[in-house]
């Protein structure tokens, strides 16, 4: 398992690294697909260290330290796919909104529900439940 996370994490780094290449070229649409597809390799490495196999000979308090070193290990992964999606969405401010934008917004949706799947309500809706 490690040989295997340890070249899928070489891999990762060298497909952000092209990624971050393409994106400084300055071209809006390539920007905000670069950065999209660098999030999506963020969250994919995370997941793969928390669906990775575990040892068999595990006994359960093990098992559940060993699930919690993996959650650790994993959740800087996630939570750079959610600053790469941010990035995305505050190129809104820029004037720049296309599908990859709006695919960074579903994915933070899904990644951080309780930040993202806010609904704002207006002053009538609030009006018509008093």
């Amino acid at each position: 398992m490690d040989k295997s996370l340890a070249a899928k994490k070489e891999a990762m780094e060298t497909a952000i690294g092209s990624l971050n290449q393409a994106a400084g070229y300055g071209f809006a649409e390539t920007t905000t697909a670069a950065t999209f597809e660098i999030a999506g390799l963020y969250q994919d490495f995370g997941q793969s260290l928390m669906t990775s196999e575990r040892p068999a000979k595990l006994k359960d308090l093990e098992l559940e330290q060993y699930n919690l070193l993996l959650e650790e290990q994993a959740f800087p992964f996630e939570e750079k796919a959610i600053q790469a999606h941010e990035a995305n969405i505050k190129r809104i401010e820029q004037g720049r909104y296309d599908t990859w934008v709006k695919q960074s917004a579903a994915a933070l949706v899904k990644i951080a529900p309780g930040k993202y799947s806010k609904r704002e309500q207006s002053e009538d809706t609030y009006g018509t439940l008093r």
